[in-house]
C-alpha cells in the first residue's frame, strides 16, 4: 500500500476550517482528513474532535485511544492508513526530530525559582503594585528569577529520604525526566514572608508574633527541603539610614530571633514613589539567596560520588 503525503495547506480540496465547525454545529457526518472523504462512525465522532491543521492530521495516534483490540494500526480511529513516523510527522511540522524530543526545560533560559508569600494581588492595591514591579516589564539587565505568588501553606514537593547507600542502587539514566521541570518550576530556591509592619507599630508583640507564626507554616510546607526563607516588611514610611533608629534595630533583633532567621533574611520595603528602586535591590538580594541554595544543592549532590561503588556504578561516576 502506497502512503499517502500529507498535503500543503490550500493545496487540499479537504474542507475549510469553517465548513468543519459549520458541520459539527448541524450535527452531519464528519470527513475524515487524513485521506478521501469517509463518514466518521458515530463512536469515533464522540472521540475524535475536529483537527485544525492539516498537518497535525497524523499526530492523532492509536496511543492516545487505549491499547484497545478494535483499533488496527493506523493513523487515527477511522483511517484504514498507516500512521507517518516520528520523522515524517516531526517534518510535516517544519521540526527536525531532535527539536522533538528536547523537553522544554532545555530549550528555555534557566531562572532561579523564588516563590512570594502573603501578597493578595487581587483584593490589596499595595500587594497588587508590590507585584507588578516584580513581574511587569522586566528589562533584560535584570536579575534572571522567576516569580509565582503561592499561599503559605502551599504543599511542596515532597522530599525523599536521604540515601546512606548506594550499594544495591542501580542507575536507569543519567537525569529523571521530571528532574528539571521540579528544580525550575516547582521547588523554589528561596521563599519570601511579606507581611506589613512598621517599627512604630503600637501592637507590635501580636504582629511579631503572627509574623512568626507565617515563617513556620512555610518551612512545615517545605517538608525538610534546604530552601532559603526570607522575610520582606512592607512599611508606609521611609526608613532612617542604619543606626539612627534604635528602636527598627531592637525590634528587627527581636523579629529575626522569632523567626530565626539571620538578619541577611529581614528586609524593608517601605511602599513609596520610588518603589521600583526598592524591588530591584530587592531582588539582586533574592538571586544571592538563590545561588547560595542552588550551590548547596551542588555540594550535596557531589557528595553522593563518595557512596558509589566503583564497580557496579561506573556509568554515575566521571
Amino acid at each position: 500500500r502506497v502512503r499517502p503525503q500529507l498535503r500543503r495547506p490550500g493545496a487540499s480540496s479537504g474542507p475549510s476550517a469553517a465548513e468543519r465547525a459549520a458541520a459539527r454545529e448541524a450535527g452531519s457526518p464528519q470527513r475524515c482528513l487524513c485521506g478521501p472523504a469517509r463518514p466518521w462512525a458515530s463512536a469515533g465522532a464522540s472521540l475524535l474532535p475536529l483537527l485544525a491543521p492539516k498537518e497535525k492530521t497524523h499526530l492523532r495516534s492509536r496511543s492516545q485511544f487505549g491499547s484497545s483490540e478494535s483499533l488496527p494500526q493506523q493513523c487515527c480511529v477511522l483511517c484504514p492508513e498507516p500512521p507517518l513516523t516520528e520523522a515524517e510527522t516531526a517534518g510535516s511540522l517544519n521540526m527536525s526530530p531532535t527539536q522533538w524530543d528536547f523537553p522544554v526545560e532545555l530549550c528555555c533560559r534557566p531562572m532561579a525559582f523564588v516563590t512570594l508569600t502573603g501578597l493578595d494581588v487581587v483584593y490589596n492595591a499595595i500587594h497588587r503594585a508590590v507585584w507588578d514591579a516584580f513581574c511587569a516589564n522586566r528589562r533584560a539587565d535584570r536579575v534572571p528569577i522567576s516569580f509565582k505568588v503561592l499561599p503559605g501553606d502551599h504543599e511542596y514537593p515532597k522530599c525523599r529520604p536521604k540515601r546512606t547507600s548506594y550499594e544495591w542502587y542501580i542507575p536507569k539514566g543519567i537525569l529523571k525526566t521530571g528532574w528539571m521541570n521540579k528544580h525550575l518550576n516547582l521547588v523554589p530556591a528561596l521563599v519570601v514572608v511579606f507581611y506589613e509592619l512598621d517599627w512604630d507599630e503600637p501592637q507590635w508583640k501580636e504582629k511579631q508574633s503572627e509574623c512568626a507564626t507565617r515563617v513556620e507554616i512555610v518551612r512545615q510546607s517545605l517538608q525538610g527541603r534546604n530552601t532559603k526563607v526570607a522575610v520582606v516588611l512592607i512599611q508606609k514610611k521611609t526608613p532612617l539610614p542604619p543606626g539612627e533608629d534604635v528602636i527598627a534595630s531592637e525590634r528587627a533583633a527581636a523579629l529575626c530571633n522569632a523567626c530565626e532567621l539571620s538578619g541577611k533574611s529581614l528586609f524593608v520595603l517601605p511602599h513609596t514613589d520610588h518603589l521600583v528602586g526598592y524591588i530591584i535591590r530587592l531582588e539582586n538580594a533574592f538571586y544571592e539567596h538563590a545561588q547560595t541554595y542552588y550551590y548547596t544543592e551542588i555540594r550535596r549532590v557531589k557528595s553522593h560520588k563518595e557512596f558509589l561503588n566503583k564497580t557496579t556504578h561506573q556509568v554515575c561516576v566521571p
